[in-house]
């Protein structure tokens, strides 16, 4: 059995599951017509560098002084790049194609990113990154649905995939 993974973010991902490009999806939605278990939520927090300006000798930053710093966001994916999601006040952006470049941009101090909490635990732990010590909370809870584009066509293979990831991702949310 061969396995094609598509790294894709906001409207890409809805893209991907309508024009059956991708036969299970995990998306923070069930587009109409859809349906599936909800895995677990993934906490989406403010994050950056210890010596990153928001962090280095801060207890409190303001909403106002974050606006003041870059930030790296992730692009949207799909064909229309139509979807915006999260906290984007900040004046300066940069844009990337994926979590990992966002966390090697912070890693070397060059901004600020809202991250899933889960993807950068470990460099919060060796105290690689740290959350922003913000006076109003901007964390986000965002659920994650497991998805089949077609239960009706789909085949052995597909199904024991799809009962594995529901099985172990499913587990380690508890």
């Amino acid at each position: 059995t061969r396995l094609r993974v598509l790294e894709t973010s906001l409207s890409g991902t809805t893209e991907a599951l309508l024009e059956r490009r991708a036969d299970i999806v995990i998306h923070t939605q069930t587009p109409p017509g859809f349906t599936g278990p909800k895995l677990r939520d993934v906490i989406m927090a403010p994050v950056a560098s210890p010596a990153h300006p928001l962090i280095k000798d801060r207890n409190e930053v303001s909403e106002m002084e974050l606006r003041q710093h870059r930030q790296v966001v992730l692009r949207d994916t799909g064909s229309r790049r139509e979807v915006d999601s999260g906290w984007l006040q900040a004046e300066q952006r940069w844009t990337v194609s994926h979590f990992s470049t966002s966390i090697k941009m912070l890693l070397s101090g060059l901004a600020f990113a809202m991250l899933p909490v889960n993807w950068v635990q470990t460099y919060l732990d060796r105290g690689e990154l740290a959350r922003i010590p913000l006076q109003t909370s901007l964390d986000r809870n965002i659920p994650l649905y497991l998805l089949l584009a077609d239960r009706d066509a789909a085949g052995p293979a597909t199904r024991a995939l799809y009962d594995m990831l529901l099985q172990e991702l499913g587990r380690r949310a508890g």
